[in-house]
């Protein structure tokens, strides 16, 4: 079999996965979009075989007639010219790529999504309609709001609600109305005489069909769903199906941010409140079994309530990208990603359950205020237990509040390593003490 793999859009921890796989005898090629935003630098490996970057617009990016039509025949061909046997479902395989990939997959005959269950795939209200129906637990979908339409918000009496696209997003455009009057603000036309502060801007401006919507909307050009918003903490799952067997990889536990945005803020691995971790553990493998997980990797994310209860909320077949990140330091190994492969690849696997990490990792945002960045500096070198660390920003770039957006990233992170949690988070705050960063902040508007 020729071991060369297409990689669509790889981005943060995909490093790992590319070192991973060449260790395996891969060789890969990767396909970029240029950062039409600026807002990232360029992705770059040196074990990349080739990285084909196309420059596109956002508008196009999102557009699934121009995917179909303009992108499709281009990784056609860049699969037949380069003789590829598989596409890695990395964690970018999400929203619109579900669609690019289980059609390359069908019609070059490789493993993993195909076109029926890319199709699933894409839209939350069909995977969630699909768990409720099996038995399991997921939040109650209020209403879907159609992209041309503005929802009629009179049915809906029990407040706060989450608002989210209905297509996968990476987790951008999430949005918390805590009343009738907050989902207006999100979907209903600005008045004339509104005042345009900053947040106002964030909602109002113009959508594709010279509307005024909510800001990401122009860029996820997604159906929303207005969603039961249950109280609790959100518990994500990696793991692994193979013929053999289901794995549970890893579980860990993510914080957002204060509302009315829910962006992922910290991340705390491994999740060992034991209650918990066994029920995770016992339902986990019973939706992947009933459900149409092609084989490889998958994730799941729930909602854990005050009565232990969870609640699905997320799902999909591909690479977790934190348990990525984490799987290594947790374990000491980085079978995660290879182990992954070969599942997808139909041959059987060591299943795993493993309960006592060698150290844990936790990651935070750096908590920046909003406004515009004058200096940054490290006044003194991080220690051996910060394992990654980024800060994209440059002096003079603004930094905006707290949103579920690619600009919440940008504000950088440090990821730490300790015995247990308390430790590392103890060893977050003495790292980031080494920084000194000087912001101008914006007033309140």
């Amino acid at each position: 079999m020729n071991k060369t793999a297409l990689i669509i859009e790889p981005y943060g921890n995909d490093h790992i996965v590319i070192e991973d796989l060449n260790t395996s005898g891969y060789s890969l090629i990767s396909v970029t979009f240029e950062d039409v935003s600026r807002i990232y630098p360029p992705f770059k490996h040196s074990k990349l075989k080739e990285n084909i970057t196309f420059s596109v617009t956002n508008k196009m990016i999102n557009s699934v007639p121009f995917l179909v039509q303009y992108m499709i025949p281009k990784y056609s061909k860049i699969i037949e010219n380069n003789r590829i046997s598989l596409i890695v479902p990395t964690h970018k395989t999400n929203d619109i790529n579900f669609l690019i990939v289980g059609h390359l997959n069908q019609v070059f005959k490789f493993p993993g999504l195909n076109k029926k269950q890319a199709r699933f795939w894409y839209r939350k209200s069909r995977y969630l309609k699909h768990f409720k129906s099996l038995g399991f637990k997921t939040p109650n979908i209020l209403q879907i709001v159609p992209m041309k339409e503005y929802p009629d918000t009179l049915p809906i009496q029990s407040f706060p609600v989450i608002c989210k696209p209905d297509c996968g997003s990476g987790g951008e455009g999430v949005y918390v109305a805590k009343s009738p009057k907050e989902l207006d603000v999100l979907f209903q036309p600005a008045d004339k005489n509104e005042p345009m502060s900053e947040f106002a801007k964030l909602f109002r401006q113009r959508d594709q069909f010279g509307r005024r919507r909510n800001y990401l909307f122009t860029l996820i050009r997604s159906n929303y769903l207005i969603e039961e918003f249950i109280p609790g903490s959100v518990i994500s799952v990696a793991g692994i199906k193979a013929i053999n067997g289901i794995e549970v990889s890893l579980i860990y536990e993510i914080k957002p941010s204060n509302l009315p945005f829910r962006s992922e803020n910290e991340f705390l691995a491994p999740f060992d409140k034991i209650e918990s971790l066994e029920r995770v553990r016992s339902i986990v493998p019973q939706m992947i079994k009933q459900s149409v997980f092609p084989l490889g990797p998958f994730m799941l994310d729930f909602i854990l309530d005050s009565k232990g209860d969870l609640y699905l909320i997320d799902a999909a077949p591909r690479l977790s990208a934190t348990a990525i990140q984490f799987f290594g330091p947790c374990y000491a190994d980085n079978s995660y990603v290879t182990r992954s492969i070969s599942a997808l690849l139909e041959k059987r696997i060591n299943i795993q359950k493993r309960d006592k990490p060698l150290v844990y990792v936790y990651s935070k945002r750096l908590p920046l205020p909003k406004g515009q960045l004058i200096r940054f500096s490290q006044k003194e070198s991080f220690s051996e237990y910060v394992i990654d660390w980024q800060f994209y920003l440059k002096p003079g770039e603004k930094i905006f509040q707290e949103r579920n957006d690619s600009f919440t990233e940008r504000k950088g992170h440090i990821t730490v390593i300790g015995k247990d949690i308390q430790e590392a988070k103890k060893r977050w705050s003495q790292e980031y003490k080494k920084l000194e960063i000087l912001i101008d902040t914006f007033p309140n508007s």
